[in-house]
């Protein structure tokens, strides 16, 4: 089997993530057309407001996602274990009570 190489694997997975956050401003309960999307960014109307939510949406479901990933690596690299999880030192069990609290 072939090794792949780091850059372009790297590359391909940030070209897939663009892509998806792209996709998710066309789907929803208001359907929109890529040239509706595009015209909404132009112009101030209600089409404009789905896609600024949706747009704000798939931004921070990508940040969220970006500070798991980096919380997990920051973890197994602590602990020098592939298989660490915030379990080991009781991270979830402080996340549960500070939600708990919060609420």
């Amino acid at each position: 089997m072939r090794r792949i190489d780091r850059r372009l694997a790297t590359a391909g997975l940030a070209a897939a993530a663009l892509a998806l956050m792209a996709a998710s401003l066309f789907v929803g309960p208001a359907r929109l057309t890529p040239g509706e999307v595009l015209a909404a960014l132009r112009a101030h109307d209600l089409t404009n407001s789905i896609v600024m939510l949706r747009l704000d949406q798939a931004m921070l479901a990508f940040v969220v996602g970006a500070a798991l990933a980096g919380s997990g690596a920051v973890f197994q690299g602590l602990f020098r274990n592939p298989l660490a999880d915030p379990f080991v030192v009781g991270a979830s069990g402080g996340a549960a009570l500070g939600a708990v609290c919060a609420i």
